[in-house]
């Protein structure tokens, strides 16, 4: 079996201490079988003191790095441009490995050699929650194009353990709250060979101070605003391709914008943001989305946001729910 090295990467901004300490703790607890390091960005925090927390642990295998706040992409980006192991595994601050079975994507990843490994992962929302271990299983060996074009993909990036080699140029936008919904097809394109797991080794933590929870409309705003910027960026990099790369991206791009359009019903703070936000995905030409068989969900998607009317019949029963 091939020893791992792995850089697990956190970017850190503000994260209370019991999150952050949680967070640490199940890296060690999961990857103590291998050579690692845990890169420890922090994003400019003010109101967290990750240095002193960083320093309690006297462990050299933690490497802390600061920077001024520029945002979770500028922080991932740091991390990889310090990282030093063999593969990489993304980890949220206020999330957590499930260590016992992070181990078993460990297990895979040095038994398989794959450019990737892909994992479950469960919602938690307690700061000390009970998570059952469980084995799991290999679902597929396909290619990160081949994923992407027959399945619907979760735009995040924590969700595999990556060979560093294959993210060699790749960077995260740093100007954007949504960045992985960019960078996760980017990556996702350029993985010959990728293993799929049932395996759930990650827990997310879900609460209201999370970039995708309850935010301001300001922050609404922006978010929306990012997406067209991504949708943008992704399309034109979708011209560049041909054959089943452009298939596996188009399908990707469509996908994010039905569900943009779920996001604005959900999401919108009043009518006056609703319309004018609705106006603009139809006048920019994000909806109606196009015609194809993906799967039931996208096509029920579809024909329920293929109308300004339908869309602000669907906002009046999201408002009375």
């Amino acid at each position: 079996m091939h020893e791992l090295s792995i850089s697990f990467i956190i970017p850190v901004y503000n994260t209370p201490e019991v999150l952050l300490r949680r967070c640490i703790d199940s890296i060690a607890k999961a990857a103590d079988t291998v050579d690692y390091e845990t890169l420890i960005v922090d994003d400019g925090s003010t109101e967290t003191d990750v240095k002193a927390i960083v320093s309690s642990y006297g462990d050299a295998r933690l490497r802390y790095f600061r920077q001024d706040n520029a945002r979770q992409g500028a922080a991932r980006n740091r991390g990889l441009d310090n990282a030093e192991k063999e593969w990489v595994q993304f980890v949220d601050s206020d999330d957590f490995l499930i260590a016992d079975n992070y181990r078993q994507i460990i297990d895979i990843a040095a038994d398989e050699q794959p450019d990737a490994v892909m994992f479950r992962h469960r919602n938690v929302t307690d700061a000390e929650p009970s998570v059952d271990v469980s084995p799991g299983r290999i679902v597929s060996r396909t290619s990160g194009v081949d994923y992407l074009t027959d399945n619907s993909a979760l735009g995040v990036v924590w969700n595999c353990l990556i060979r560093r080699s294959r993210l060699q140029g790749l960077r995260f936008r740093q100007d954007i709250f949504i960045e992985d919904e960019e960078y996760m097809p980017l990556m996702m394109l350029r993985l010959n060979t990728l293993t799929v797991t049932d395996v759930v080794a990650y827990a997310y933590y879900r609460h209201t101070d999370s970039t995708t929870g309850k935010r301001s409309a300001d922050h609404i705003e922006k978010t929306f605003a990012d997406f067209f910027a991504v949708i943008a960026n992704l399309r034109e990099v979708c011209r560049s391709l041909d054959g089943k790369p452009h298939r596996a991206l188009t399908r990707c791009i469509d996908q994010d914008c039905v569900a943009f359009a779920y996001n604005l019903l959900r999401l919108a703070p009043d009518e006056e943001f609703f319309d004018r936000w609705l106006n603009r995905l139809f006048d920019d030409g994000v909806l109606p989305a196009p015609k194809a068989r993906y799967n039931i969900k996208y096509t029920l998607a579809r024909f329920a946001t293929a109308s300004r009317r339908r869309m602000r019949l669907l906002r009046l029963i999201f408002k009375a729910l």
